[in-house]
């Protein structure tokens, strides 16, 4: 037999678990109101026995829910609460996350996880591209930066965000880095991923650069005018690369001097010059690390400028102007090779047939000065000149003007 106060304290007893099911939100819930203190019911709105003889009525109870709609795993957020007789909700509510399954999960990556870059100072080697990848099936917004360990702001990203997948590349500048090792980092984060951020550790190693230019070859200088020379060459190698030449000049048997700018290009036009003048060039390759090659060849070029240039055969007569100028330069040349001015037969060829002996003495006076400054005589038409027998011709002129241009 029950006596009076067991039956009190059954009737007290609440249901050790209650199964909600709530279909709108597609998830199932089980709660245990004694897992870890948690109550559905406040102390205020725990159920109170019936009189002795009435029947237990059905729990009351409250669900509701939310849902992030940017949330790729959706995860609904339950709220469960007891209701009062009056159909109020108490305050002893209970939340609990409920997930569906996730097929979905974002997967970050980045590749490599390490870059390793090899240069020789002043030279920028070439970039490498990372991989920025997601396996799910949707896209991540990702951002990159940079640090370093030492050598100041070497190591650069670009771009430094974007959404995957990306491709961004990691450049490293040497300018201005001593001989030596260089670490540093890239980081790279995406926002709502657990695997986030992802390092890449980069490692830039600076070697010294000791070897020399070849040198330029084919240098050619032209008086374009009496205040102009323009000057081309065939390009300088280099293991890293030339970074530019240097040109030198001289004049009047005076030391070479480095005119200004330095090229970066195989041209330059010289107009600071004189007319009546022969200059001397020769140009010389510069690498980043500050190694000269050696010299070009030299060539000459003289500002004077040249009546009937070209003569043509057959039309143009040769006269005592071309004569006059060809003295000029022929001085000119004597001049930069140190040697004194030449001595003339009829000086002014006033009123004067061009003879043999003119062009003789101009080829007597500018083949040594020629070879003074390192170039060979000119390859004469007719290389013995008979007087009275070998007739001028437009050939012996251009022979001449070719020698001292």
């Amino acid at each position: 037999m029950l006596t009076e106060q067991k039956r009190q304290e059954r009737r007290r007893v609440l249901p050790r678990f209650w199964a909600v099911w709530a279909f709108g939100l597609g998830v199932c819930l089980f709660v245990f109101p004694y897992l870890s203190g948690a109550s559905l019911v406040s102390e205020r709105a725990k159920p109170q026995p019936p009189p002795l003889g009435e029947s237990v009525a059905s729990p009351q109870f409250a669900l509701s829910g939310e849902h992030d709609p940017n949330d790729p795993c959706p995860h609904q957020r339950v709220t469960l609460a007891a209701l009062g007789g009056d159909g109020v909700v108490s305050d002893g509510s209970s939340n609990f996350m409920a997930a569906a399954p996730c097929t979905n999960e974002p997967v970050f990556s980045t590749a490599p996880t390490t870059i390793s870059f090899s240069a020789m100072q002043e030279v920028n080697p070439a970039s490498q591209s990372l991989s920025i990848t997601n396996t799910g099936g949707f896209a991540l917004n990702w951002t990159a930066t940079v640090s370093t360990a030492s050598g100041g702001n070497w190591l650069s990203v670009t771009p430094s965000g974007g959404t995957t997948p990306g491709t961004p590349a990691a450049s490293v500048n040497t300018s201005g880095l001593a001989v030596g090792t260089y670490r540093g980092t890239i980081t790279v984060r995406v926002t709502g991923v657990v695997n986030s951020p992802q390092l890449v550790t980069v490692t830039l190693t600076v070697s010294s650069d000791t070897a020399s230019p070849t040198a330029p070859t084919s240098l050619t200088a032209t008086a374009t005018s009496s205040t102009q020379v323009n000057l081309t060459w065939t390009a300088s190698t280099d293991n890293a690369g030339v970074h530019h030449y240097e040109v030198w000049r001289s004049f009047n048997n005076g030391q070479y001097v480095r005119l200004a700018p330095d090229p970066t290009a195989t041209t330059f036009s010289d107009s600071a010059v004189s007319g009546g003048v022969t200059y001397l060039y020769r140009v010389r390759a510069v690498d980043a690390a500050g190694n000269v090659s050696g010299d070009s060849n030299v060539d000459l070029a003289t500002t004077v400028l040249f009546t009937d240039d070209p003569l043509v055969a057959g039309v143009t007569v040769v006269k005592a102007a071309h004569i006059l100028e060809l003295r000029q330069a022929v001085n000119a040349v004597r001049a930069s090779a140190g040697q004194a001015a030449a001595s003339w037969t009829d000086p002014s060829l006033a009123g004067l047939f061009i003879k043999t002996v003119h062009l003789q003495e101009l080829r007597s006076n500018l083949s040594p000065a020629l070879s003074t400054l390192g170039f060979p005589a000119p390859a004469y038409t007719d290389p013995t000149l008979i007087a009275g027998s070998t007739v001028v011709k437009k050939a012996h002129v251009e022979d001449l003007r070719q020698g001292v241009k």
